[in-house]
């Protein structure tokens, strides 16, 4: 009796999933990715640390923020690369300290609006090795230091860690054109990154640029 039950359950229970059923893993076209003409970039990276040891303290707290224009250089059916060689505008609010821990003396960390960013560029894959995108920007913000001294200087900041190149990549969204996300790196960002790396907050969107309509003439009445 046992078997004969054994058996009908056998005949009546339903055929198992097949691999595609269990687990349905979305596939995203690279096509629309790719047909962008241009990306607007927006980053912003943000820090606030201390140090102390028995010859100094030092501080910092910034917000750094900058907007690019990635232009497409390459395109194929399964790849395509934007990059720009300046940022379109950018601001570096910036205050720290670092100082002698007896009291002689005492540098200031501030940014300088009127500075230039230095060797600023970025760049943007899609397909081809990635797993969906690699993106990778850099500058170096201007700094002004007063104090004991009196220069001018800057806080490089990327999107990668300082012990990674690729550090900004991923799948591309199932939804949508947007691409973005946030992450931490350690970035020697001054006065503290002579000592140790500091950890920064990296926010980054990626958004379609909207072609302009050509500019013709209005037809005269």
């Amino acid at each position: 009796m046992t078997f004969t039950l054994l058996v009908l359950a056998l005949i009546l229970a339903p055929p198992p999933a097949s691999p595609a059923q269990a687990s349905k893993i979305p596939v995203i076209s690279l096509k629309p990715f790719i047909g962008v003409s241009a990306w607007q970039l927006d980053v912003t990276w943000t820090a606030r640390d201390s140090y102390n040891d028995a010859t100094c303290n030092e501080r910092l707290e910034m917000t750094v923020t900058a907007r690019f224009i990635l232009i497409r250089r390459d395109k194929a059916d399964a790849y395509g690369r934007w990059d720009v060689e300046k940022a379109q505008s950018w601001n570096c609010a910036f205050n720290g300290f670092d100082a002698d821990s007896h009291g002689r003396w005492r540098n200031n960390f501030k940014g300088n609006l009127k500075g230039t960013v230095l060797a600023p560029g970025a760049f943007l894959i899609v397909g081809q090795e990635t797993p969906g995108y690699w993106l990778h920007c850099s500058g170096m913000f201007p700094l002004r230091v007063s104090g004991a001294l009196n220069l001018d200087t800057g806080v490089t900041l990327s999107l990668d860690d300082i012990n990674q190149t690729h550090t900004c990549e991923g799948p591309l969204p199932s939804s949508g054109l947007d691409i973005h996300g946030s992450y931490v790196i350690s970035s020697p960002v001054p006065p503290i990154g002579s000592h140790r790396p500091v950890k920064v907050a990296v926010q980054f969107t990626l958004t379609p640029v909207a072609d302009l309509a050509p500019l013709t003439p209005a037809k005269k009445k």
